[in-house]
């Protein structure tokens, strides 16, 4: 029973974040929206059928691009 409601959050889950991207231009704008929102990287990759490591390093990038930003 617990594996069936797990299943069908993680639809519901990947619906949800389907819905919040569906009018993003780029996947890069997907990426950090999704991230922003609390969704995880391995969940991301999934709705974007892309790799988890594709989407930590665009988080990545631009956390670094974030950062040269605030110190000018």
């Amino acid at each position: 029973m617990t594996q069936e409601i797990e299943k069908k959050l993680d639809i519901l889950i990947k619906l949800t974040a389907f819905n919040v991207i569906k009018e993003d231009a780029t996947q890069t704008e997907s990426i950090l929206k999704l991230n922003k929102i609390g969704i995880r990287n391995k969940d991301v990759a999934e709705v974007l059928n892309t790799t988890e490591n594709y989407v930590k390093m665009i988080i990545s990038r631009n956390k670094k691009k974030d950062g040269k930003t605030t110190k000018n």
